[in-house]
């Protein structure tokens, strides 16, 4: 009888979601659906919410790495590949969407938004520029270095290059810090500053510079620091 419980308990949930997607849903019952892919016979809600509980939120479930998902009770091999092959999908999409330039981003915000689930909640630094035309959809985006970003090896005329063969008119400065101190350098205003005034020479709208973290960030165009 449990067995049949548990099934219907499911079948509601997806009626729920062929009605209005996840809309109104719960993170664990989000994350009980995307379990129940594999665990068809079993009742995953109580272990959602163990995951939940341990990681905090359903986007640091997703984050986690294949050995952390591991060590939790419940979790076997072809649950942890199910939830990282979701996070990879999700990145793919959104790559995928900005090589057809249908993601626009026309605030920070939006900005902010993107780029942290374009990233993947990867643990290391990064330091890319978001192209964007005249109607501020995504170009394209490059990527210059990973680790700690070291402004003395990036070059603005390499930059600017890879900007023109893009189309782009403008571009914003992207990069994140993993300690979650997003306060900008200045090293990160300097360097700011520099490419500002080669793009003002050649026509291109550095729109802004924001630094990242995992629940804030800063605009340095927002602070007036270029």
């Amino acid at each position: 009888m449990a067995g049949l419980g548990h099934e219907g308990h499911k079948k509601r949930l997806r009626e729920r979601f062929r009605r209005s997607g996840f809309d109104g849903f719960a993170e664990h019952e989000v994350l009980e659906m995307l379990l129940g892919a594999v665990n068809v016979r079993k009742d995953t809600k109580e272990l959602s919410k163990r995951l939940l509980k341990d990681y905090g939120s359903l986007k640091s479930v997703l984050d986690s790495r294949r050995e952390e998902l591991l060590k939790c009770p419940g979790v076997g091999e072809r649950t942890a590949d199910l939830i990282l092959m979701v996070k990879e999908l999700i990145v793919t999409y959104l790559h995928q969407n900005v090589m057809r330039e249908s993601v626009r981003v026309d605030s920070p915000q939006a900005v902010a938004d993107f780029f942290r689930a374009w990233y993947g909640g990867r643990k290391n630094e990064i330091f890319c520029v978001l192209c964007l035309n005249g109607r501020n959809r995504i170009l394209d985006i490059f990527q210059y270095q990973e680790g700690s970003v070291n402004y003395s090896y990036l070059y603005p005329r390499n930059i600017v290059r890879d900007i023109f063969n893009t189309g782009a008119t403008g571009i914003i400065l992207v990069h994140n810090h993993p300690s979650g101190i997003s306060e900008p350098s200045r090293a990160d205003i300097a360097f700011t500053e520099k490419l500002g005034r080669l793009c003002r020479e050649l026509d291109i709208n550095l729109l802004d510079h924001l630094i990242i973290c995992s629940e804030s960030f800063v605009s340095l165009k927002s602070k007036g620091l270029f």
